[in-house]
């Protein structure tokens, strides 16, 4: 964000809040370069605006900066990147509806013996999955 552009954005801010007092301007501006310069000036216009819409107080510039990443959600800006799901190891698999019944009862005298099947070809024999 450049000096002219955060000389706009006060005066946007001042309009809106009009009791607010600025000292001293230069100095005003400055401060604000100094936090806000390095976020473009699109991010930092939509975070003031965000502000001045959810508060009622002049913000300082460390207020705009707390609001960059929300203004990002609230004005549809781009999307925070998501995690993929990782991928199972097993594949579930529909069991016949005539079998239900030999799966449930396999499944049942396995897990009451509390041991497990010798080996993994056993495994399709008790649960609906293919390894």
């Amino acid at each position: 964000m450049t000096r002219e552009e955060t000389i706009k954005l006060l005066a946007i801010i001042r309009a809106n809040y009009p009791n607010a007092k600025i000292s001293d301007p230069a100095a005003t501006v400055t401060a604000w370069e100094m936090v806000l310069g390095g976020y473009s000036a699109e991010a930092v216009f939509r975070a003031a605006r965000l502000h001045m819409t959810t508060s009622k107080f002049f913000p300082t510039p460390a207020d705009i900066l707390d609001k960059i990443v929300r203004q990002e959600i609230v004005y549809n800006g781009p999307l925070l990147k998501t995690i993929p799901a990782p991928k199972p190891k097993a594949l579930v698999t529909d069991i016949p509806e005539e079998n239900v019944d030999e799966y449930l009862e396999a499944f049942t005298e396995w897990i009451g013996f509390g041991c497990e099947p010798n080996d993994e070809s056993d495994l399709g024999k008790f649960l609906p999955f293919e390894i």
